[in-house]
């Protein structure tokens, strides 16, 4: 086809042969024609064109339309055909679906007069536009200042007669459009579990707000009934080690285990000065006392009395983040309650800016914010 841009950046092949990625520029290339050529474009998972895919395999009334040939939706079908067919599972399926008779191309490709730099043979595509006076080429020599160049090009446009004088909404739009371009993907991955959890796997949306938030070691506790005089630790204040409520932590804990070490480190010491002096006694026992097996002391001073008690490094820093995960950020029911409150909230938002896209994309666009 002939050259082409996509509104946002297109899926790139996911075989590993197909291009390779030059860390020197950050690029990707492939080989066309014994050429290493500059390919644009993103993994397969981080195209919206991809989730525009995903999405339409999470409706029912689509699926259901695919099942009778496409009734109901004859003219989506005609163009996305059966998403479903377990030829397109997976990334690699996504890929065979994008590039089956140049779909991905037809549906969301927009032709790229004046969008970028064309090379010769991009440029020889265009002949037919050109012999039908669609578009100018304008050749732009690279020895002068960007300046000369627009003051060039106005002239020129004030001379051309057959180019548009007024503004006019450009009709060169992609078959299927985006809807919201802000819409960004990693939004549109979290609407894409939520919705897979809850209509799909038919999970609570409080567990599933709980997993989205790297939360669910704090589930039973935050799933305990309001009533209850229970406390748990807030992890959050742990989190963020540049704000103050961090130090404040920091420094009240250091305080209590630098006393305990205090104390630990005397209690060592007194057993060593026991220990030493119980084996002075027994190093001086007469020839009598060894005989008779007399002054062997049992009692329990020194090494004798330690029993299974071991020497703790209190300032170690699995100790200190152990102290001040049970001594720091402490949350009351009330406050418990709003949490859960503000996680259902904002998972349920996730859930309806899914379903907004599953209604969307039926409806031949795609991002809707909410």
């Amino acid at each position: 086809m002939a050259s082409l841009y996509y509104p946002k950046p297109q899926p790139l092949s996911p075989l590993p042969t197909a291009r390779w990625y030059r860390k020197e520029d950050c690029r990707y290339y492939q080989k066309q024609k014994g050429k290493e050529v500059l390919v644009s474009g993103v993994e397969v998972e981080d195209s919206i064109y991809y989730w525009w895919f995903k999405f339409l395999r999470l409706s029912d009334e689509y699926r259901t339309a695919c099942d009778n040939n496409g009734k109901g939706y004859k003219e989506l079908y005609k163009d996305f055909g059966n998403v479903f067919d377990k030829k397109y599972n997976g990334v690699k399926g996504f890929w065979k679906w994008w590039t089956e008779n140049e779909r991905g191309a037809k549906l969301f490709g927009v032709k790229a007069h004046g969008n970028s730099w064309l090379s010769l043979d991009e440029a020889m595509s265009l002949q037919n536009d050109i012999e039908e006076n669609n578009i100018k080429l304008l050749a732009i020599p690279t020895n002068i200042s960007k300046s000369a160049i627009k003051k060039r090009l106005n002239k020129l446009l004030e001379r051309t007669k057959d180019i548009k004088k007024t503004e006019s909404e450009d009709n060169e739009k992609a078959r299927y459009p985006i809807e919201n371009s802000n819409i960004d993907v990693n939004s549109l991955k979290k609407c894409y579990e939520v919705y897979e959890d809850f209509h799909i796997n038919k999970i609570d949306i409080f567990r599933i707000g709980c997993r989205l938030a790297f939360r669910t070691d704090e589930l039973d506790e935050l799933s305990e009934d309001g009533r209850t005089k229970k406390r748990y630790y807030e992890r959050s204040v742990l989190e963020n080690k540049k704000g103050d409520d961090y130090w404040k932590l920091h420094k009240k804990v250091m305080i209590h285990l630098k006393k305990k070490q205090r104390e630990d480190n005397v209690w060592w010491r007194k057993i060593e000065q026991e220990q030493k002096e119980l084996e002075r006694m027994m190093a001086n026992r007469s020839r009598e006392e060894l005989q008779n097996n007399k002054g062997f002391f049992q009692s329990k001073v020194g090494y004798g009395r330690v029993g299974e008690r071991q020497q703790v490094n209190y300032l170690s820093e699995q100790s200190i983040a152990d102290t001040m995960l049970k001594r720091g950020g402490r949350v009351s029911d009330k406050q418990r309650t709003t949490s859960k409150s503000a996680m259902r909230t904002n998972t349920y938002r996730l859930l309806r800016k899914a379903e907004a896209n599953v209604n969307a994309v039926l409806e031949g666009t795609f991002g809707r914010a909410k």
